[in-house]
């Protein structure tokens, strides 16, 4: 793979071919003279074709291009001038503007001269391993204004507005103005999602536990450790002093927020009810900007900061071993699937296969060791297994970080058809997003349209607290996100002194940075406002980061000090002077799939895939996000171990986003993204044998395979897609486990009905089986026999070798672990396990094969279902009488809502997954809970004003007790049915079930 220096990106042109170039500065400046003084001659002069032809509209800024073509007919200032077009007499204008951009830029070049004669700094960064270098040093040259409109901020609405609420209470906001319209979005979400605003906000400043009690206590203590409230406050200031454009808009979202709460406090808006439940006297503060950042911040570290699991890994290694931890977290993913396709010329980098590999590549010298096998070697099995303890009970206080229990299944699919394969000719993108379902909705919708400029508006969901958009679509440009599970994190083993206030690095003692936190308490039973505190001290390693310790009891913090786990974590995002805000703000303005690439060169607080599609019809995918480069050899320090913090494992620098793996306009006319492997690196199972390491955990490949299937299925019979074709993917519930471990069991019908078998319900559970279609439908009783055997399988197999402590722990991950070693080590996939895991080590004159476990693993099903349904027939034992979807209140479980029964199942599209193992290591007891799934859903089809998108949440969009909205949605996502989004101003009003019409002046102080 090459490596790519910080100067050099990867653009895919039409044609497939690669192009590295960096322009010269010179140009670069050219066209910024031009577009501040050239008459209004601006982004949208210059042509698509040549974005994909420079590196200027990453390196520099987006929108300072240098040529036209392509789609766009009219051509730059500079294309222009080298062309006939420039003698001809009927463009004097055009000839005026080019040589006032030209004398400008004359003048101009001059002053930058003496400048560059007054100031050599060197900001290159070095890969000497030493240099302890901030993300923002490492974006220095690319820190230019992008397409954000600068309106100043509203505080009080410019012109006359209104808001829509169409049948299922989404809002369509009409403005002149694109801050007014923020503005509005910050009072319609405070509306109808106040209380769950004020939690998200107490939840990423770590302050719950002043209104809801101590038991919020731990994970305010996590918040606070980590400093996101710190955090906040300096990236506000840094945001308001470098992108005063993006500041504006986020002021304005934030009067918007306290215009309804005066509104609210005054009793013109109806109170919540939640808020009672606190406090009768009891309203949110007004809302700020560090609110903004704070969500912002605790949105994009829950998808990009794993310090968790590579936690986990620690505990594993501690409690299993090397070789086992190694055979069991294997890093190949089940199916080969992977997100970014090759170009002509680069089958080097990656085999040509459209879209997931015909075979696995095998392990070549695959050495991975690990340096905390070896530290921990001397250990006792009684040492091991309380620091193993220790280490899970860190990794689940992590985990609630991202908001979600260890072993979540958590994830997200999106994926994009072109032009091409589409009934309609235009291109069409679909996203939802993985989460725990809860109540209120982690996501709220809202459309918003400025002046008619683009009669479509804007349409996507937001988290309520966060004014930008995180999937959706304009009438020109639409985006869907997943989580990436980028390898940004790196945990360090400090050396402490003596007196414990100092760490080494690079042989000197560096001191620790202290503060104090205090954190309000609400007494059990007492009143908020009188609160208990709780005062700690939080110590961060300057160069790395916080120390994570501190997050454990002080029994099992001592455990780690005393055998040298002082563990401080690292991430980009830590960084104050990161511009995420400002890339989903450039965002919504894109006009086609380049300037929407551009604008993710902003999104540096740790990568997330982006799926894209365009009104043009091209589609395209990209990883954007900060890239540490690791510089010291990956082999002996595996980064997903902590490493040694003295100072031989640091970045050397952090690539920008414009240095991320793109896949823009697929020759094969589709992308698929399934949170899987971003590349091949991880098909032999060795993630750090390339020149360039991205991640080592990612998805089974699952639901990409699936997807994928999907669309070249249609493909081989020459289908073309329609919208709810293309959605109808997200309702698949087809069984990719099923499909490579079910014919095992299905070859061996003598054995298990044969006059010897004796178990006349697994023999009938054959015939069942044999039958059955490999969906996870609910009623379905091949679906329920399928998952309790695969249940059974996967544990009996572990069980052999594994402790009841770590079978617990790994409950949630079962499946996603289990599962795919159980078919890779049947299937002879390289690398070869240590020992022979289908052989019980407790059983000596026997060596059990996979096909016994199969066998046994049937009857065990059959005998738990058979006790859980007693003597009904087996055609009534349906999937749904087993499998549930718990849908849990944020706050106060009275307001819990369901359980429903529930399709789908573990790593199919319709993802909801499940522990496979009770707390002390026994099999899943019935039902089957699932608290996660697709928590919002939409597909769109993008074609200018004949824009459609289809669009369902997991609940509703109001988030209070009781409210119009609160759940009417479920019964629709429950069943796979979705909601056609009015967007022209027509079939909004026939869909109005209220208005609200908004004068001047309102809300301004």
């Amino acid at each position: 793979m090459v490596h790519k220096s910080q100067n050099q990106h990867r653009v895919r042109s039409q044609s497939g071919q690669f192009i590295n170039e960096s322009p010269p500065p010179t140009s670069v400046f050219f066209h910024y003279v031009c577009e501040k003084y050239g008459d209004g001659l601006g982004r949208e002069d210059f042509g698509p074709d040549a974005r994909k032809k420079t590196e200027s509209y990453r390196e520099y800024g987006a929108g300072f291009v240098l040529g036209s073509g392509g789609k766009s007919n009219r051509p730059s200032l500079f294309s222009y001038f080298f062309t006939d077009s420039f003698t001809k007499p009927q463009d004097p204008a055009m000839k005026n503007q080019f040589f006032k951009c030209l004398a400008v830029f004359g003048i101009s070049s001059v002053l930058v001269i003496a400048c560059q004669a007054t100031d050599n700094t060197d900001t290159t960064q070095h890969g000497d391993g030493n240099t302890i270098v901030d993300i923002a040093d490492a974006l220095t040259n690319t820190e230019q204004d992008i397409a954000v409109i600068d309106e100043g901020p509203s505080l009080g609405l410019k012109s006359p507005a209104k808001i829509t609420f169409d049948t299922y209470g989404v809002p369509h906001i009409h403005t002149k103005h694109r801050t007014d319209a923020l503005f509005l979005q910050g009072w319609v979400t405070a509306k109808q999602r106040i209380f769950q605003m004020d939690y998200m906000r107490r939840q990423a400043m770590g302050t719950r536990a002043e209104v809801y009690g101590p038991s919020w206590l731990e994970d305010d203590k996590t918040k606070r450790i980590l400093g996101l409230a710190t955090l906040a406050k300096e990236t506000t200031i840094w945001t308001a002093k470098h992108h005063p454009a993006v500041f504006a808009e986020i002021q304005s979202y934030v009067a918007g927020v306290n215009a309804w709460l005066m509104d609210a406090r005054s009793g013109k808006e109806s109170r919540p009810a939640e808020l009672d439940r606190i406090g009768t006297d009891y309203w949110p503060t007004d809302w700020t900007p560090e609110d903004v950042i704070a969500v912002s911040k605790l949105i994009i570290l829950a998808s990009s900061f794993h310090a968790d699991q590579e936690v986990l890994g620690v505990a594993a290694t501690v409690l299993l071993g090397e070789e086992t931890f190694r055979d069991l977290f294997r890093f190949q993913p089940m199916m080969p699937t992977y997100a970014t396709e090759p170009g002509p010329g680069d089958e080097s980098r990656f085999p040509h296969l459209p879209g997931k590999a015909d075979s696995w590549t095998p392990a070549s010298g695959f050495s991975i060791h690990s340096p905390i096998a070896a530290r921990f070697a001397h250990l006792s099995e009684t040492q091991r297994l309380g620091l193993g303890t220790a280490l899970i009970e860190l990794a689940k206080r992590l985990a609630t970080l991202r908001g979600v229990g260890l072993g979540s299944a958590s994830g997200s699919n999106s994926y994009a058809v072109a032009s091409e394969r589409t009934k309609s000719g235009h291109a069409m993108l679909c996203n939802e997003f993985h989460q725990p379902v809860e109540a209120p909705n982690r996501f709220h919708a809202v459309h918003m349209v400025v002046d008619d400029s683009d009669p479509v508006g804007l349409f996507g969901y937001t988290v309520p607290g966060l004014p930008y958009v995180l999937g959706g679509h304009t009438g020109k440009i639409a985006f869907g996100i997943t989580a990436a599970f980028a390898d940004v994190t790196d945990l360090y083993a400090e050396v402490k002194n003596d007196t414990g206030d100092a760490v080494l690095f690079h042989d000197e003692w560096v001191p620790i940075v202290r503060r104090v936190e205090k954190i309000a308490v609400r007494p059990d039973g007492g009143d908020w406002k009188t609160p208990d505190i709780e005062e700690f001290t939080v110590d961060v390693v300057p160069h790395h980061g916080p120390i994570i310790n501190g997050l454990l009891p002080p029994d099992m913090a001592l455990l780690l000090n005393a055998t040298g786990l002082v563990l401080s974590a690292r991430w980009p995002g830590f960084s104050a002077e990161t511009r995420s805000p400002v890339a989903l703000s450039a965002l919504t303005l894109a006009q086609d799939l380049d300037q929407a690439r551009a604008a993710l060169n902003y999104f540096d607080d740790g990568p997330m895939n982006w799926t894209l599609a365009d009104s043009q019809g091209d589609i395209g995918y990209t990883n954007a996000g900060p890239w540490p480069v690791r510089p010291w050899d990956l082999l002996t320090s595996p980064p997903w171990e902590p490493l040694e913090g003295t100072g031989l494992h640091e970045w050397s620098h952090i690539d920008p986003p414009s240095m991320a793996l793109d896949d823009l306009r697929p020759e094969k006319g589709y992308h698929v993204d399934a949170n899987g492997a971003m590349t091949t690196q991880n098909m032999d199972g060795n993630p750090l044998n390339d020149d360039r390491y991205f991640q080592h955990f990612a998805d089974l490949g699952t639901r990409a395979w699936q997807i994928t299937d999907r669309i070249e299925t249609a493909a081989a019979n020459s289908v073309l897609f329609d919208l709810p074709t293309l959605q109808n993917i997200q309702a698949d519930t087809f069984s990719v486990f099923a499909h490579e471990l079910l014919p095992i069991l299905l070859a061996q019908e003598s054995m298990i009905c044969g006059s010897a078998a004796g178990n006349g319900d697994a023999c009938e559970a054959f015939g069942y089986l044999k039958t059955w279609d490999y969906r996870l439908a609910r009623g379905s009783a091949g679906a329920t026999l399928f998952n309790i055997w695969l249940n059974h399988l996967v544990h009996r197999i572990l069980a052999q070798r594994l402790s009841p402590l770590v079978l617990g722990v790994v409950g949630g991950f079962l499946f996603d672990i289990g599962a795919r070693d159980v078919v890779a080590w049947h299937k002879n996939r390289a690398p070869a396990p240590a020992v022979n895991w289908f052989d019980n080590p407790k059983t000596v004159d026997v060596v059990e094969t996979f096909e016994d476990h199969a066998r046994l693993a049937l009857t065990e099903a059959t005998d738990q279902l058979r006790q859980h349904f007693g003597d009904t027939n087996m055609s009534e034992w349906h999937w749904e009488r087993l499998h549930e979807l718990a849908i849990h209140h944020i706050v106060y479980p009275d307001q819990n809502v369901g359980p429903y029964p529930l399709d789908g199942g573990p790593a199919t599209v319709h993802v909801s997954g499940y522990s496979g193992t009770e707390s002390d290591g026994s099999v899943k007891k019935f039902p089957l809970v699932s608290t996660e799934g697709a928590v919002f859903r939409f597909c769109v089809k993008l074609a200018d004003k004949e824009t459609e998108n289809l669009h369902v949440l997991a609940g509703g969009q109001e988030g209070h007790s009781g409210s119009q909205h609160e759940t009417d949605q479920l019964a629709l996502w429950l069943n796979h049915l979705v909601i056609s989004t009015p967007l022209s101003q027509e079939s909004i009003e026939a869909a109005a079930t209220n208005l609200r019409v908004f004068d001047a002046g309102y809300g301004a102080p």
